[in-house]
């Protein structure tokens, strides 16, 4: 407890001067008490040093309980961003049209998952896309397209109608009007 430290330092230092009142009102020859003038000092070191280690193990157990609702904050954070990562991909997939959510990692698009309309519209076998952004694999046949779609994406946080030139599987070219929204989750 705060406090007790500097009680224990006190009674420490004023033990050398009480005991030698003590001895000189006994009687006793002070003489011999020379050789015992080290112990209060050594003693008061080990006191000081006692509480400077309480105290330094007080502050670790607050820094650790602090650490700990830290990483229990964390652990929950991490678990409704996956909720909320999962919730998407159902909305997704229910679509009747073509469609992609992509979640933006430090501002950059690192992997789309496609819905059941986009694999049946753009020929490619169920879920040989998934996690692949459509740079990685070509969908798009103007990057430039690809830049500004994603560029008026991050300024606007919509955009549409946005008509872009995508590959399908087989390598035919279709004409899409896309749409995009970033969506805080």
């Amino acid at each position: 407890e705060p406090g007790v430290g500097h009680v224990l330092l006190g009674l420490v230092f004023l033990a050398q001067p009480v005991a030698l009142v003590v001895l000189a009102a006994l009687g006793l020859d002070l003489r011999a008490a020379r050789y015992f003038s080290a112990v209060p000092y050594a003693m008061a070191g080990l006191v000081l040093l006692s509480v400077c280690l309480v105290r330094i193990y007080s502050e670790l157990s607050s820094e650790l309980r602090a650490h700990s609702q830290a990483e229990q904050d964390l652990l929950s954070a991490k678990a409704a961003l996956e909720q909320s990562h999962a919730v998407h991909l159902a909305l997704v997939q229910q679509a009747p049209v073509p469609m992609s959510y992509s979640p933006l990692v430090d501002g950059l698009i690192a992997q789309s998952f496609w819905n059941h309309a986009w694999y049946a519209t753009f020929g490619h076998p169920e879920g040989s896309k998934e996690g692949t952004p459509g740079s990685a694999f070509g969908l798009w046949k103007d990057p430039e397209l690809r830049r500004r779609f994603t560029e008026e994406l991050h300024l606007r946080r919509w955009v549409g109608p946005f008509e872009a030139r995508l590959e399908d599987a087989s390598g035919a070219e279709r004409l899409c009007e896309m749409y995009g929204s970033l969506i805080d989750s």
